[in-house]
């Protein structure tokens, strides 16, 4: 497997967080992907195309060429992935899309959708372009022109609330502190009630939810980076009450146990570690 990660034009920046190139030469094999994610993202399958499975009582079926995936709040979604498969993301910022289209995200949310039925005509030429692009590079030059031409047509200026979020949420990162709502609403300058109702029509969940999420992909991580630390004393680090507390909310938003998930999860994980940047 090969993952190749490029950042995007400056002027994206604001919107974008990254473009991901994975290519894989393997027999068909089937992984868990994270049950709860904050991300929001469009993944053009340039190769072979995968099949999803959305509960473990339905079977799998055909992915959309071009998906578009919002703010997953809770279920286990497996993709049996294998042959020639090339794929490639567009990750957005965490209010990045909804700047961008304008999509209320709360119509996404916990959905992964044909892009060609929210976005239309223009991402299945997108796709076509991009299976045409003789490299990495190119693909990326195709993806920026195409963002940035839709950011040049806005008709209006993005909202200041949606900055104030962005910083809200960086700074949660930084702190590890996924605790406070009203501290979050705080650090945005705006009042509460304002910022709830724009942080779940740019995000699709609301803050208190996205925060839950956000402790718990940070759990994972630290258990990939730390794999010798108990659970217990990564809840004491990212503020639960205790590792019941910790236990619950894995089953709540990972629907298993934090060693099952851990472990379901982690060839995942170790995939993203093999990144390779360029800028």
């Amino acid at each position: 497997m090969e993952v190749v990660t490029c950042g995007p034009h400056p002027a994206l920046l604001p919107f974008v967080e990254l473009y991901r190139l994975r290519v894989v030469e393997a027999q068909p094999v089937s992984h868990l992907v994270f049950p709860s994610r904050n991300s929001q993202f469009i993944e053009f399958y340039l190769a072979d195309p995968a099949q999803v499975k959305v509960d473990p009582e339905s079977e799998f079926r055909a992915a959309p060429e071009t998906v578009l995936v919002g703010t997953q709040s809770k279920g286990r979604v497996e993709l049996l992935v294998g042959g020639s498969v090339r794929t490639l993301t567009v990750i957005f910022r965490p209010t990045g899309f909804h700047q961008l289209f304008g999509v209320p995200m709360t119509e996404l949310a916990g959905k992964g959708e044909c892009a060609n039925s929210v976005l239309g005509a223009e991402i299945a030429l997108i796709r076509e372009r991009l299976l045409e692009a003789p490299s990495t590079s190119a693909m990326k030059a195709l993806l920026d022109d195409w963002l940035i031409r839709r950011l040049n047509s806005l008709s209006t200026k993005p909202n200041d609330c949606y900055q104030a979020i962005e910083h809200s949420i960086a700074r949660v990162k930084v702190q590890r502190d996924f605790s406070s709502v009203d501290a979050l609403a705080e650090h945005s300058g705006y009042g509460l009630r304002h910022f709830e109702r724009v942080f779940k029509l740019a995000i699709g969940v609301s803050p208190k939810h996205y925060l839950r999420v956000e402790r718990l992909q940070e759990a994972l991580s630290t258990k990939s980076l730390q794999p010798d630390t108990p659970w217990g004393v990564i809840a004491s680090d990212l503020g639960f009450y205790d590792q019941m507390h910790l236990v619950h909310e894995f089953k709540a938003l990972g629907g298993a146990a934090p060693s099952r998930l851990f472990e379901e999860v982690a060839p995942r994980l170790a995939d993203l570690k093999k990144s390779k940047i360029y800028y």
